[in-house]
């Protein structure tokens, strides 16, 4: 027996009959969302549309496996959670995933086993995801449970709990936890929270408060859920799927997938010039579509920029201009509460703290709003106890997808891995400069470089050269999505945006970073439109373009008005070459409005507000911005400041 527990599988009781609290599983869904079927019930409740839509998961008995009668006869739901999984094959045993189990049909024995999924994992290989994605630490050896009587083996696995008495006390207050969970296989401390691994189950006493919980608390992440989000499943068993006799539906409107990348400067992507960097997914969708080549931000730092593209208004309208501090108004309709009020299902995918909706506020009119960062133990900043990574951050757009969001859908992913620190994985970290000597990209050398440190022409080589790494390891994962959308079909009829919050200075100007830099190297951002249905492929609109005209685009493409406060205006009349673009002008704000920035077709106006200082610049005969033209051309500067000037009274910004 003891063989067969530690090879991942267990006999059940007759009944299990309790929930787990504290899990993300939402309250009961109504009636409707669940009915009988032929054989069995149909769920919604899983469908990762809180139930609405028509697609979920059945379960059923048939000369197969009797799932249906095993799943009522072990407690139901109130038990095992709704299915997460269609019917499958999972070694050699007909499967099926519940929220909090995995169930295994044993025909030779005639009932349902669990399966013991941190086992499978471990033998899967996905002991180093864990650890390092979701902060599971690797299971111990059980070599000491050798030659042990049964009782002797739980007694010594059991022991792990007295690491954590709250986990304790809440492991063993289950009447059937050892059913429930299986046995204790680790623990480990991350700083901001306790982890102990069981079999079947990962209980967090964390440490912190979290936006998912308070300092305290011991939550639960479920063997089921875990086992689908590590893939260890089939992809296809995953999507939900119809009920018998219900044909899918397909809408008109097209489905939008927009996509932004943290701190990716134009001058590091290929397709706009760069060389060297390899950007394969981008260059392929510009190819596919149009790229802007003068796309201004408002902003340089991600939420007050970010907060212009979701409303088409500049910070002095919208109010955010100290990130982490300023909230979003909610007076201001946003693109995702206006598509969502149009007939769009919505998911905001994020990989920075700073979006989470206590610090942003952009989380209105998004059905799902998920975080996809993760935790970096050792780090005390408050801005830095989390970090966001590419993979993931695929994964949980897939994810999304893979439910079969309601059509069409509007879906908003944000990566994060540019931003520094400049700390790409392998094979990323040396594709572009292998230097062991040199100043690495962690903060350690990002705080030295804000101290004032200079480096050497070596380590800044170095560091650029960490940064594009970054980049492309962003590409390839923003490739994982694309072909993740293509598989599941319908890509004619989906518009791609893709766009960046600022860009990245690294040393140009004699600056580094993004902070209040009103550089082209900062605010200029790589802006790409991929529409097959109606967009030209392989256009180019060289002409300017602002932050603020995103939001415009996307509801003329889907036939709704922009809101009469927009500030933006639609980028189509420049795709289908009914408009130059030579009258638009864009602005760029400072730091407590420290500074003001005027963009237009040619020339770049930077005022210190502080001391009325003017630079100026040439863009087509100076595009690294290195000759200050204000004193030579007096005319031309005084032009510009009169227009920034007239610009910040109607914005009630004082100077």
């Amino acid at each position: 027996m003891l063989r067969r527990w530690l090879l991942g599988l267990l006999i059940l009781p007759l009944c299990l009959g309790y929930w787990i609290p504290g899990l993300a599983f939402g309250p009961r869904a109504a009636e409707d969302a669940d009915f009988d079927i032929p054989g069995g019930h149909f769920y919604k409740q899983a469908n990762g549309q809180g139930g609405a839509g028509d697609t979920g998961y059945s379960i059923i008995s048939d000369p197969a496996a009797p799932l249906w009668h095993e799943f009522q006869r072990l407690g139901g739901v109130d038990s095992l959670g709704y299915p997460a999984s269609r019917r499958l094959t999972w070694n050699g045993f007909v499967s099926q995933v519940m929220q909090k189990e995995v169930l295994q049909w044993q025909p030779d024995l005639g009932q349902v086993y669990f399966v013991n999924v941190f086992d499978e994992l471990s033998r899967s290989g996905k002991d180093d995801w864990l650890l390092s994605a979701r902060q599971v630490p690797r299971p111990f050896d059980n070599a000491p449970d050798a030659g042990q009587s049964w009782d002797n083996v739980v007694q010594r696995h059991v022991a792990f709990l007295d690491q954590d008495a709250n986990i304790k006390a809440r492991y063993l207050s289950d009447r059937n936890w050892l059913d429930q969970y299986g046995l204790p296989q680790s623990y480990g401390d991350f700083g901001h929270l306790f982890v102990v691994r069981a079999q079947r189950a990962v209980f967090q006493h964390w440490k912190v408060d979290m936006p998912w919980a308070k300092a305290g608390e011991v939550t639960i992440a479920n063997g089921g859920d875990i086992a689908k989000e590590a893939g260890i499943l089939p992809a296809e068993a995953l999507v939900p799927e119809l009920p018998p006799g219900v044909q899918p539906q397909r809408s008109a409107k097209p489905n939008v997938i927009f996509i932004t990348i943290d701190s990716l400067s134009a001058k590091h992507v290929g397709v706009y010039g760069n060389t060297r960097i390899k950007t394969p997914t981008l260059d392929g969708l510009a190819q596919r579509g149009v790229r802007f080549d003068r796309e201004i931000n408002s902003f340089s730092q991600t939420n007050p920029s970010m907060a212009s593209m979701f409303t088409s208004v500049y910070p002095a309208t919208h109010g955010v201009n100290v990130q982490g501090l300023d909230i979003l108004s909610g007076s201001l309709p946003t693109l995702a509460s206006i598509v969502a009020n149009n007939g769009y299902d919505t998911a905001g995918i994020y990989a920075s703290r700073s979006l989470d909706a206590e610090l942003s506020g952009l989380q209105r009119g998004f059905k799902t709003y998920q975080p996809a960062y993760i935790p970096d133990p050792g780090q005390t900043d408050i801005w830095r106890l989390f970090h966001g990574r590419a993979d993931l951050t695929t994964d949980a757009a897939l994810s999304w997808l893979k439910q079969q969001p309601r059509d069409p859908f509007f879906l908003w992913v944000h990566y994060e891995d540019p931003h520094y620190p400049y700390t790409p994985p392998s094979p990323f970290d040396t594709m572009y400069d292998r230097c062991d000597t040199c100043a690495d990209g962690g903060y350690g050398t990002v705080d030295r470089i804000f101290a004032g440190a200079q480096l050497s022409e070596r380590d800044s080589a170095h560091l650029v050269a960490l940064y594009n790494g970054e980049v492309s390891y962003t590409d390839r994962e923003l490739g994982r999505l694309l072909d993740g959308v293509r598989n599941l079909g319908n890509v004619d009829n989906t518009m791609w945006i893709v766009t960046a919050d600022e860009g990245q200075s690294l040393g140009d100007n004699g600056l580094w970073f993004h902070p209040d830099i009103s550089y082209e190297t900062v605010v200029r951002a790589p802006l790409i439109i991929s529409y097959p249905a109606a967009v030209p492929q392989g256009g180019v609109v060289g002409s300017l373009t602002r932050s603020v005209d995103i939001m415009p685009t996307i509801l003329e493409t889907i036939g709704v008005s922009a809101p009469q406060e927009s500030e933006g205006k639609s980028l189509w009349p420049l795709i289908r070459e009914q408009e130059t673009g030579n009258t638009r002008v864009g602005f760029v704000q400072g730091l407590f409005d420290k500074s003001i920035t005027v963009d237009t077709a040619e020339w770049k106006l930077i005022r210190n507000n502080t001391t009325g200082e003017l630079r100026l610049f040439n863009l087509k005969s100076d595009p690294n911005e290195l000759n200050n033209l204000a004193r030579s051309n007096p005319q031309k500067a005084a032009e510009l400041e009169q227009q920034a000037k007239e610009w910040m009274t109607s914005h009630r910004i004082r100077y």
